[in-house]
């Protein structure tokens, strides 16, 4: 049986974050949209952080989109957060918070390649640069708190958004300087499980692709001392349409790196149609009910943790923290 680690108040924290990160509440006069066609162009955001916490500095991202569904990319905005209060977001906040400034993070494309640069920020499809706005944030104490997006557009006025989220006391998720769970996941060679087990996109004619990424477990790595990359996705099932492109990238990087560095692929269900999760998975990332992903974790030789991306990595992050193992 998979037991999580969350506490009553956690859970529910959990499980209210779900509900509000969709949402954004912004109906003030600087809610004007951009671009040309302006009267149709409302500003969304949506946090797309999956684990937050108080005390230490956090990986804060937040993604844009306009009511035309369009993404907000490129260029950098800016971020005000507000404590909403300890056990519900209360209707006003109750104390001001950090401000800081988002970089925008392109998540790769549908192979796993990158998006060309532009100046922005501007509203662009999917297809031109779609990705969220990243900042550290150093959150005060846990409970329900509110950020508000100004966007000062290229092509048009400057706009805000709002939207809710919950930060726990700790982090549920392994992370940064923890040793890394000795997880004995699934491989090309594992025997025991159907082979859509090992990686989801295999239910085809079988193969498993990117067979590199599926050679080794993240205990191997660890006893022989060799630093790994290890993402945790489901290609196939993914929520967020993240994780493809992700794990393309990830496989990609293994070209560069995999002399010296191990790169590992953990699928995330064993069995999607009866929400069976595979162990190895469920080792990093289930914790009560929440199973949130694509995660990417890198370790190094000693089984540290040194970086960990929630939803949204880069190549360059990727890339900046395979450097700190070597």
């Amino acid at each position: 049986m998979l037991v999580g680690r969350s506490s009553k108040l956690l859970t529910v924290v959990l499980v209210i974050v779900l509900m509000l990160s969709g949402c954004s509440s912004d109906d003030s006069s600087n809610n004007q949209p951009a671009g040309p066609d302006a009267e149709t162009k409302n500003l969304n955001a949506q946090v797309a952080s999956y684990d937050l916490a108080a005390g230490g500095k956090s990986r804060f991202i937040v993604g844009l989109f306009t009511s035309d569904e369009n993404f907000v990319s490129w260029g950098r905005v800016d971020l005000e957060f507000f404590y909403l209060g300890r056990n519900e977001a209360s209707n006003a906040p109750e104390e001001v918070g950090p401000t800081g400034e988002g970089r925008f993070l392109p998540v790769p494309d549908s192979g796993g390649g990158e998006f060309q640069p532009r100046e922005g920020p501007i509203a662009v499809p999917a297809s031109e640069g779609r990705g969220v706005y990243e900042a550290l944030v150093k959150f005060a104490k846990p409970g329900f708190w509110g950020v508000r997006v100004t966007v000062d557009f290229k092509d048009g006025p400057t706009q805000t958004a709002d939207a809710s989220f919950a930060v726990l006391p700790q982090h549920e998720v392994p992370t940064l300087g923890d040793q890394a769970p000795r997880t004995e996941n699934l491989t090309i060679d594992s025997s025991d499980a159907p082979i859509e087990a090992v990686d989801s996109r295999a239910q085809g004619d079988g193969d498993v692709p990117d067979p590199e990424l599926h050679e080794s477990t993240v205990a191997d790595s660890i006893r022989k001392g060799r630093p790994a990359v290890i993402v945790i996705s489901t290609p196939v099932y993914c929520v967020s349409r993240f994780c493809g492109p992700i794990t393309d990238m990830v496989a990609s990087l293994s070209k560069e790196f995999g002399q010296s560095v191990d790169f590992i692929h953990i699928e995330v269900w064993r069995n999607f149609e009866k929400q069976v999760l595979n162990k190895g998975a469920a080792d990093w990332i289930y914790r009560g009910e929440s199973a949130a992903e694509p995660w990417v974790f890198v370790v190094d030789g000693d089984g540290v943790i040194v970086e960990r991306l929630d939803n949204v990595a880069t190549a360059d992050e990727i890339r900046a923290a395979i450097e700190k193992t070597m």
